[in-house]
């Protein structure tokens, strides 16, 4: 921040996830005039996403949980399922993003959809997309960051 502000830059973009309020940020814009846009994003999902190795979010995590499973068999879900996320696909981010980056909206901006899903109801989801019949085994979750991804 302090380099953009030598440099004259008159506009900032910062990203987190939806659970961070950085107000060290929105100082900048109070104390040295610099425009500050903060976007804060939910569950993003895409086709370059990770699909494997424990980094995954929960509709990669399912979508090859459930690709993997034979027909009839058990797909393991971590916690009740009752767990709910609100999920962004990729390209809607990025409108999003350069929404409010042409705008001249100051605070911060969660961006993401306004409908929650359970990780029960997407894993349902897509068993009926996949034509398959499965089970549900849910499973304690090993948290290996603060917040777990619970499809996995």
């Amino acid at each position: 921040m302090d380099a953009c502000c030598r440099r004259l830059i008159p506009r900032i973009f910062y990203s987190s996830s939806a659970c961070i309020y950085p107000a060290y940020n929105l100082s900048f814009a109070r104390c040295r005039g610099i425009e500050v846009r903060v976007a804060r994003y939910h569950n993003i999902f895409g086709p370059e996403g990770t699909w494997a190795g424990g980094r995954e979010k929960a509709p990669a995590a399912l979508c090859r949980k459930i690709a993997m499973a034979p027909n009839g068999g058990t797909i393991d879900i971590w916690g009740d399922g009752a767990q709910t996320r609100s999920f962004l696909y990729v390209s809607e981010c990025v409108e999003g993003t350069v929404r409010l980056m042409r705008s001249g909206f100051e605070g911060p901006v969660n961006i993401g959809s306004d409908e929650m899903v359970s990780i029960n109801q997407l894993a349902d989801s897509i068993i009926a997309i996949a034509g398959k019949r499965l089970a549900k085994r849910h499973i304690p979750g090993t948290a290996r960051r603060s917040r777990p991804q619970l499809g996995q």
